[in-house]
């Protein structure tokens, strides 16, 4: 779960902050299971298409903060999304 900052910085460009927690969990070997928890943050951008906005492409870059598993897993998306209610 995320909480988001959105800052406007144009007439179609949002830049976005998101901070929030994860939970993983991963198979280790043959026969071990480990779950690791914490801190998840990150920012993007995001272009809005469509007459009214509604419609978005947004470029985006993650870390979760590990310590058990790994060192931060870090990732980068670009993803689709629909704005259901924009002003």
């Amino acid at each position: 779960a995320f909480a988001v900052g959105l800052v406007p910085v144009g007439e179609r460009v949002d830049l976005f902050a998101r901070v929030g927690f994860h939970s993983s969990s991963a198979e280790v070997g043959f026969s071990s299971d480990e779950d690791e928890s914490g801190v998840a943050y990150g920012a993007g951008v995001q272009l809005n298409l469509g007459r009214r906005g509604n419609f978005g492409i947004r470029g985006e870059y993650t870390v979760l903060d590990c310590d058990t598993l790994l060192d931060d897993a870090q990732g980068f998306v670009v993803s689709f999304q629909y704005n259901f209610f924009r002003p």
